[in-house]
C-alpha cells in the first residue's frame, strides 16, 4: 500500500501524519473500550464502543476480522490497513500490531516503517542527484575554460585552484572551506579582498554568504544602485573593471573601497544563485585571464554552496523527523514537567532517544526517558515503536516492573536492545513507583536541596530477554523534583561515569536554580558546543502547596 515520493508538500504532509500514535485497547469482537487521546483526535470523534473494522476499508474488513481472531497472549501479529480519518475521510496507511493481554486485545497502529524509509531513501537519493547534475555541470564549465587557457602560467594556476577546492569540499564545515576557496581567490589573481553574496529569493537582495567577510552590509539587486556585483547577478554576465573611476556603472560604494574589480555570477541549473567578486587597490590589476581563473574558483564555489545547501536540508529533515516522534506536549497532571530534547550536532543521522508523559483518568501520572541503541532512520522509527506500544501497555499495565516485562517480548521482535526508565506518580498516595531498564538512575532533588540517584530496581535492557523485573517506591514530598536523562547529558569521552554523576549531583543541587528552569541548565552546564550525542532530559517537580 506504499505511495510514491511527491514533492516538498507531500513529504511534509506524511512526516506530519507520524506525530499520530494510536493505541486501543478492545474486546475478542474488535469494540473499542478505551483509546488514546491522539487516536481519538486524529479520528474526529468518540471511539469508545465503535468497532474497529468500520474505520477501514469494506473490502479490508475480512482480513482485520482475521487478525483480531489470530491475535494471542503475548505474541504480536502486524498487518498494513488503510484507515479513513477525519471528517475528509482521507486514506492514511497504517502498521497495525495487535496481542491479547489479560482478555483485552490491545491495538497499536503507526506510520508502516518501510514506507517512511523508503521516503526518506528516496529524498536523499533525489539530493544526490541534484549533487552529482551540478559536479557535472561544474566538470563542463573547467574543461572550456582549460581549453581557452593555453598559457602554461594560468595551468599552473587551475592546479593550485584544484588542490584547494578539493580540501575545501572535504572540510567538515561549509563556511571555512568557501573562506579558504576565496581567499585562494584573492591570491590567485592577485587581489587584496573577496566575497561571496548569494540572491535572497525573498528579498530580491544579495547578502553576505557562507564565507563572507563579517559585519559586511547586504547590498540591493538593483544595477541602477548596486553596481557591478548586482549588475552581474541580474545579468548574469562577468564583469571585469580595470578602474573603478573610469566606469560608470560602478556604484559609488564600490568606488569607495575598490581601484579595481572582478565580478563572476555563480550558476546553479542555469539560475543566478550569487556572486563571487574580487577588488584591488591598484588599478589596471586585473586581466581577461584573471576574469577566466575567477569562473573556474565560481565554478568550485557553486559546487560547495549546493553542498553545504544540501547538508542543512537534509539535516533539518533529520531533526524534523526525530522531533515528529516526540511527544508534541506533555501531559498535565499533579507534577510540574518540562522536557527539551537537544539532537547532535553537525550530524544527518537521527537519534533514538526520547521522553515522554502518560495521564491516567484517576489522576496518576507516568513519565520515562529511553534510548535506542544505535542511529539513524531505523533508531527513530524503532523509537516510535516502542512508544505506541508502552502506550497500549499502560492501559491494562500500571506497575513499571510489569510494564517493562510486557515490554521486552515487544521489544526483541524488532530486533534491537533499549534502556529505559519508567515511573508513575500517584498523587492520592504520593508515591512515585519506578523501575528501570538498564538506563541511568533519575535524580531525586528534595525539599532540603539534598540530591540522591534513584539508583535500586535496576535490571537488565529491554531486548535482552531478562526473567524478572524489579521496582521500587518513594514518597514524593512537596517542593521535591526528578531529573530523568538519557546518556548524552553526562558521559563524556575518557572520563569514569562517577565523576560525570558527581558533576550532575552538583548541578542540580544549587539552591540558585528554578525547578522550571532545571532542564534548560543541566543542558547549559554539562553539554559542550557542539553536542556529540543526541540527549533528552525530564524534570517533574511537586510543588509545595
Amino acid at each position: 500500500m506504499s505511495r510514491g515520493l511527491g514533492d516538498r508538500a507531500d513529504l511534509n504532509a506524511f512526516v506530519n501524519r507520524s506525530q499520530v500514535l494510536w493505541s486501543a485497547a478492545l474486546t475478542p469482537a474488535g469494540v473499542i473500550t478505551s483509546a488514546s487521546s491522539a487516536f481519538v483526535q486524529s479520528v474526529g470523534g468518540p471511539l469508545t464502543g465503535r468497532r474497529l473494522q468500520a474505520l477501514v476499508s469494506r473490502p479490508q474488513q475480512p482480513a482485520l476480522d482475521q487478525l483480531l481472531a489470530a491475535a494471542e497472549a503475548s505474541a504480536w501479529l502486524s498487518a498494513v490497513f488503510a484507515f479513513s480519518v477525519g471528517t475528509a475521510e482521507l486514506p492514511v496507511d497504517r502498521l497495525v500490531h495487535v496481542s491479547v493481554h489479560d482478555g483485552a486485545i490491545l491495538f497499536i497502529a503507526e506510520p508502516a516503517a518501510l514506507d517512511l524509509e523508503q521516503r526518506l531513501t528516496q529524498l536523499l537519493a533525489i539530493n544526490e542527484a541534484l549533487l552529482a547534475s551540478q559536479r557535472l555541470v561544474a566538470d563542463q564549465q573547467r574543461e572550456l575554460v582549460q581549453a581557452r587557457d593555453e598559457a602554461e602560467g594560468a595551468l599552473r594556476r587551475l592546479q593550485a585552484l584544484e588542490h584547494v577546492s578539493v580540501a575545501a569540499s572535504q572540510s567538515d564545515d561549509p563556511g571555512a572551506g568557501l573562506r579558504a576557496l576565496l581567499d585562494q581567490a584573492c591570491a590567485l589573481v592577485g587581489g587584496r579582498r573577496s566575497s561571496l553574496l548569494l540572491v535572497e529569493a525573498a528579498t530580491h537582495r544579495l547578502a553576505v554568504g557562507p564565507g563572507g567577510p563579517a559585519g559586511e552590509h547586504a547590498r540591493w539587486l538593483k544595477p541602477a544602485e548596486g553596481g557591478i556585483v548586482a549588475l552581474a547577478a541580474v545579468t548574469g554576465r562577468a564583469a571585469l573593471v580595470p578602474d573603478t573611476s573610469q566606469d560608470a556603472r560602478v556604484s559609488p560604494a564600490e568606488r569607495d573601497v575598490d581601484r579595481a574589480l572582478l565580478a563572476v555570477p555563480l550558476r546553479v541549473a542555469d539560475e543566478v544563485v550569487g556572486v563571487l567578486h574580487v577588488g584591488s587597490d591598484t588599478a589596471g590589476r586585473f586581466t581577461g585571464e584573471h576574469l577566466t581563473l575567477l569562473a573556474a574558483v565560481a565554478d568550485r564555489a557553486t559546487g560547495a554552496i549546493a553542498s553545504a545547501q544540501t547538508a542543512r536540508r537534509e539535516r533539518h529533515l533529520a531533526e524534523t523527523f526525530q522531533r515528529s516522534l516526540l511527544p508534541s506536549t506533555l501531559a498535565t497532571g499533579a507534577l510540574e514537567l518540562v522536557a527539551h530534547y537537544l539532537p547532535q550536532a553537525e550530524a544527518a543521522d537521527v537519534g533514538g532517544d526520547w521522553y515522554d508523559t502518560i495521564a491516567f483518568d484517576d489522576g496518576c501520572l507516568a513519565i520515562c526517558v529511553g534510548d535506542v541503541a544505535g542511529k539513524g532512520v531505523h533508531a527513530a522509527v524503532t523509537m516510535g515503536q516502542v512508544r505506541s506500544a508502552m502506550h497500549a501497555l499502560a492501559l491494562v499495565h500500571r506497575a513499571p516492573a510489569e510494564l517493562l516485562a510486557r515490554l521486552d517480548p515487544y521489544v526483541i521482535s524488532l530486533g534491537t536492545m533499549i534502556t529505559l526508565v519508567y515511573a508513575i506518580y500517584d498523587p492520592a498516595s504520593s508515591l512515585l513507583s519506578y523501575a528501570s531498564a538498564g538506563h541511568l538512575p533519575m535524580l531525586h532533588r528534595k525539599p532540603s536541596g539534598e540530591v540522591e540517584l534513584l539508583e535500586d530496581a535496576l535490571s537488565p535492557p529491554l531486548g535482552t530477554g531478562a526473567p524478572s523485573r524489579t521496582q521500587a517506591e518513594l514518597r514524593l514530598e512537596p517542593g521535591a523534583q526528578l531529573v530523568l536523562y538519557s546518556d548524552g547529558l553526562v558521559e563524556r569521552r575518557g572520563e569514569d561515569l562517577g565523576d560525570s554523576l558527581g558533576r550532575l549531583r552538583r548541578h542540580c543541587a544549587r539552591p540558585d536554580v528554578r525547578p522550571a528552569d532545571m532542564a534548560g541548565h543541566l543542558l547549559a552546564a554539562l553539554v559542550e558546543e557542539p553536542a556529540a550525542d543526541d540527549i533528552a532530559v525530564l524534570t517533574a517537580y511537586r510543588p509545595a502547596r
